[in-house]
């Protein structure tokens, strides 16, 4: 998993709970690199778990919440860092759409290394409707909602748009979700 993941959640963590709490978790036994990490090394996910997992004990929220939200402000910080990508789609369900054959594509000409889950489209109408199935190696289903509703804000259609996820794993690795803007389903 690349080192810029580590470092958003970081300064997520660091955001909403404080240095101290950040401190505590980045101290934690079992981490591959003892707790410290850079935004260009490669790190296991596990190590991203292990902090989620302590950081859902210390707080009493769930991990699937935590990741939730980190995927929401990440959404923001990638669009950020990613303009030119992103100038590239004028609505939410098109870059959604986009993923694979955009997104991704380039950002493994940047990442040659980069373990990338996979989006695939399976129905699509315009600016109304997206069906898409996530797949990944990691469980971080929770995350990828958590994205695509950092999306769905960013565009700012959020308010007029509804989201369903179905598991299609018990592991957090494989999802379908239907998102819909506006009131008619196909």
């Amino acid at each position: 998993m690349k080192g810029m993941m580590f470092k958003v959640f970081e300064n997520h963590v660091t955001r909403h709970f404080g240095q101290n709490m950040l401190d505590e978790l980045l101290d934690e036994p079992g981490l591959s690199t003892g707790g410290s990490y850079t935004s260009v090394g490669n790190y296991p996910y596990t190590d991203l778990t292990k902090i989620l997992g302590s950081l859902s004990e210390r707080t009493g929220i769930p991990v699937r919440e935590l990741l939730h939200t980190f995927g929401f402000e990440l959404f923001a910080v990638l669009a950020e860092g990613h303009g030119a990508i992103m100038a590239r789609f004028s609505s939410c369900l098109g870059m959604l759409a986009g993923i694979e054959a955009v997104i991704h594509r380039d950002v493994r000409k940047l990442y040659s290394d980069a373990e990338l889950p996979r989006f695939e489209v399976e129905a699509h109408q315009d600016e109304s409707y997206l069906r898409l199935v996530y797949k990944s190696s990691r469980p971080f289903v929770d995350l990828a909602e958590g994205l695509i509703q950092g999306a769905l804000s960013h565009y700012g259609v959020n308010e007029n748009a509804t989201v369903l996820r179905e598991d299609l794993s018990d592991d957090g690795t494989h999802a379908r979700f239907e998102i819909q803007i506006g009131s008619a389903w196909p």
